[in-house]
């Protein structure tokens, strides 16, 4: 199984306060760069898949 590598940004520090762990910015992972707009893209095509997955047909 490869290795997967990550890195996260955030624009305050994690460590004074553990809710600052929300205020993600930017992952790079496995070398490609995923800014806070393409984000929060991804997070709402998976909400709107996870709730199609749980409405009853």
């Amino acid at each position: 199984m490869p290795l997967r590598h990550a890195v996260t940004a955030v624009d305050r520090d994690p460590l004074a306060d553990i809710h600052n762990t929300r205020s993600i910015q930017a992952v790079v992972l496995n070398g490609r760069l995923f800014q806070r707009a393409a984000l929060e893209g991804m997070l709402a095509r998976a909400q709107t898949l996870a709730s199609r997955e749980l409405s009853p047909n």
